[in-house]
C-alpha cells in the first residue's frame, strides 16, 4: 500500500511540474487513466522511477512530446462507427443545408481521419463549398499529421468498408491517391479546413458553430473537466447547433444534460437548447437502478470483480443465477467479447439474473446490487470516487477490455473490501490484477482449472498469487450468495 501511495504522490508532483514547465494541465484527466499512461511510458523507457521520468521530461522537450503522445490517445479511423456518419447524413445534414454558410468544429481531431470523413460527406451532399471546418487538438505532433493527411496503406481496406457502411455514394478511391505504403488524402478536402492548436482545458470558445464533433475525448477527463468542456461546447454553438459525442460518451450523467435535446440517442447526437428551454425541461432521466446502498463502514465487501475469456459467458451466467435479488454488493465483469457484440451479453444475462445487468458507462456511480459489464473494445477502470471511467489505449495482455486493467484499478479503490474472481480463459489476462487485489488485502477466487472449458487463465492466476479459494462455478455462485446473506444480516 505504501508503494501505491508513494507512486500516486510522485505522479501528482510530475503533473504539477509539467504544468509549470510546459503549461499543459493534466490534473483533471481521469486519475486511473493518467496513472496507467505514465506507468506505461515508464515501462517503455526503461526508467527507474517516476521522479527520474519527471527529470527527463523537464530537461528534454522531445521526451515530453513522447509522454504527451501517450496521454493524447489517437485511436481513430476514417468513418469510425459508420452508423454515426449514416445518422449524421440522414438526420443532421438536411438541417444544415438550410443555412447559407455553416461552421463546424472538430475538437480533439487527433490525426484527422474523422475530419476528412466529415469533409467527404459535405462534398457528397453539396455543402463543402459553403462550409468552414476548424480541426483542433492540443498536440502539435498529431495536428501536423492531420494536416498532412497521410495514412498507412494497410488501413485502406478498413476505411473503404467503413465508408460504404456509412452510406457513401461515390467511390472512396476518388478521395485519395496511394503509393506502395501510404494513402494521401486529396488536397481538395483540405481547402476549407483550418488545422490549429486548441486546448479544451485552457482555451476559450469558438463562436457560432453549427456543429461540434468531439468524439472519444471526454472519456479521458474527470467529471469536473467534462462539465467545463460541455459548457464550452454549449457556448460555442449557435441556436439549435448540434453536438456529436463518441459512442460511449453521453450527457445523461452530466450536470448540463438539460442544456441539450437528444436527437439520435444511439449515436450520441444532441442539439443545443436555449437556456429558457433547458430550465423548463427538468431532469428527463430516471435512474432505474437506484437502490439502498449499504453503509460502507458496515459492509465487509463493496465490490466483486470477475474476469473471463473463452468459455466465460456460460460460467458467468451460472454464477449470477445464484445471486438473490437483494444481493448487496456491486458486481463488475470483464468478459472478452468481439467489438461488435455490444449489448449482447447484457441482454442475455438479464434473462436469468435477478439483479439488474447493464453496460458500464463513463463517470457512472457504482451502485450496490447492480451487475456492470465492461463495454466491448474499451478498457474499464474505477476511480477513487467509485465511478467508472472508460478508455481507449493499447491492448493489455492482448485484450481490450483487459481484466488486469479493471482488477488493478479496483484494487486501488476498494482494497480489502474487494473480491476478485478469475474464470475460464485461454490467456493469462487477470493474473497480475488478482495478485494486486491480494497484495492490497482483497479476497481471491479462481475457477477450478479441472472444470474450466479453457484452463490457461485460471492456472496463470493460481501461479501468480496465493489464491484464497479454488472452486467450481456452481460453488463460486453459492459462495457469493452466502457472502451477500452475511453482509445483509450485518447491516
Amino acid at each position: 500500500m505504501q508503494t501505491e501511495e508513494h507512486a500516486d504522490k510522485e505522479i501528482k508532483k510530475l503533473i504539477e511540474a509539467l504544468y509549470l514547465k510546459y503549461g499543459y494541465d493534466l490534473g483533471h484527466y481521469a486519475k486511473s487513466f493518467i496513472k496507467r499512461r505514465i506507468l506505461h511510458r515508464l515501462s517503455m523507457s526503461g526508467i527507474a522511477g517516476i521522479s527520474e521520468l519527471q527529470q527527463k521530461a523537464l530537461a528534454d522537450p522531445r521526451f515530453f512530446e513522447t509522454l504527451l503522445l501517450d496521454i493524447s490517445i489517437t485511436v481513430t479511423e476514417m468513418f469510425r462507427d459508420p452508423s454515426f456518419y449514416s445518422a449524421l447524413r440522414r438526420e443532421i445534414i438536411p438541417y444544415l443545408k438550410t443555412y447559407p454558410f455553416i461552421k463546424i468544429w472538430g475538437a480533439g481531431c487527433a490525426t484527422g481521419e474523422e475530419v476528412y470523413s466529415l469533409a467527404i460527406i459535405l462534398k457528397e451532399e453539396g455543402l463543402y463549398k459553403r462550409s468552414l471546418i476548424y480541426a483542433t487538438d492540443f498536440n502539435d505532433v498529431v495536428i501536423k499529421k492531420a494536416k498532412d493527411g497521410i495514412y498507412p496503406l494497410r488501413h485502406l481496406q478498413k476505411y473503404t468498408s467503413n465508408y460504404q457502411k456509412a452510406g457513401g455514394i461515390e467511390s472512396f478511391a476518388d478521395y485519395y491517391t496511394a503509393d506502395s505504403e501510404c494513402v494521401i488524402m486529396n488536397k481538395s478536402l483540405k481547402e476549407n479546413i483550418v488545422f490549429s492548436n486548441h486546448n479544451l482545458i485552457t482555451d476559450g470558445v469558438f463562436n457560432e458553430m453549427n456543429l461540434v464533433l468531439c468524439r472519444n475525448v471526454l472519456i479521458y477527463f474527470d467529471k469536473d473537466l467534462q462539465a467545463r468542456v460541455i459548457k464550452l461546447f454549449y457556448d460555442s454553438l449557435c441556436y439549435n447547433g448540434f453536438l456529436c459525442l463518441g459512442s460511449k460518451e453521453s450527457l445523461r450523467l452530466s450536470i448540463h444534460k438539460n442544456d441539450f435535446e437528444e436527437i439520435v440517442s444511439a449515436e450520441k447526437i444532441y442539439r443545443k437548447k436555449e437556456k429558457a428551454q433547458a430550465l423548463q425541461a427538468g431532469n428527463f432521466y430516471t435512474d432505474r437502478t437506484n437502490r439502498q446502498v449499504p453503509d460502507r463502514e458496515a459492509a465487509k465487501y463493496e465490490a466483486v470483480v470477475i474476469g473471463a475469456s473463452a468459455g466465460g459467458i456460460k460460467t458467468i451466467s451460472v454464477i449470477l443465477s445464484c445471486l438473490p435479488a437483494d444481493f448487496p454488493i456491486s458486481v463488475i465483469i470483464v468478459q472478452h467479447q468481439h467489438p461488435s457484440a455490444s449489448g449482447y451479453l447484457v441482454d442475455l444475462l438479464n434473462k436469468t439474473c435477478l439483479l439488474h445487468v447493464k453496460e458500464a458507462e463513463d463517470k457512472e456511480n457504482i451502485k450496490a446490487g447492480v451487475v456492470y459489464i465492461a463495454p466491448p473494445n474499451y478498457h474499464l477502470m474505477i476511480e477513487d470516487d467509485r465511478t467508472f471511467s472508460i478508455s481507449l489505449f493499447e491492448r493489455v495482455s492482448y485484450a481490450i477490455p483487459s481484466i488486469d486493467v479493471l482488477f488493478e484499478t479496483a484494487a486501488d479503490v476498494y482494497k480489502e473490501k474487494l473480491i476478485g474472481i478469475i474464470l475460464t480463459g485461454a490467456n493469462d489476462d487477470g493474473s497480475r490484477g488478482l495478485r494486486k487485489i491480494k497484495d492490497l488485502g482483497g479476497f481471491s477466487v479462481v475457477q477450478d482449472p479441472a472444470t474450466s472449458e479453457f484452463d490457461l487463465m485460471p492456472k496463470a492466476a493460481i501461479a501468480a498469487t496465493k489464491t484464497d479459494l479454488i472452486l467450481t462455478v456452481e460453488r463460486i455462485g453459492r459462495f457469493l450468495a452466502g457472502i451477500g446473506q452475511e453482509q445483509t444480516a450485518d447491516i
